[in-house]
């Protein structure tokens, strides 16, 4: 079993009601990286904040989530982390 779907297995036992979109957060990203919580969020149809909270937790756990900045845009110009899987 991949160290990713181990730690998501260990996150349903503490969390169960939580750990569905665990699995969804790491999918959407593994699917559409690099990619801001807020889009992921938009996917999804959660709340920013679950989002930004499981992607938390799935970097604590060293699941292979990466953040990288993305440079500010010219319409907000606010500087925002971008996700992929590695």
């Amino acid at each position: 079993m991949p160290v990713a779907e181990t730690s998501i297995a260990v996150y349903h036992e503490e969390k169960p009601d939580q750990s569905k979109q665990v699995e969804l957060v790491y999918e959407t990203i593994k699917e559409h990286g690099p990619i801001c919580c807020a889009d992921v969020a938009r996917k999804l149809g959660l709340e920013k904040s679950s989002v930004s909270a499981r992607i938390n937790w799935l970097k604590d756990e060293q699941l292979r989530i990466r953040a990288y900045t993305r440079q500010p845009s010219k319409a907000t110009g606010r500087i925002s982390n971008h996700y992929i899987t590695c």
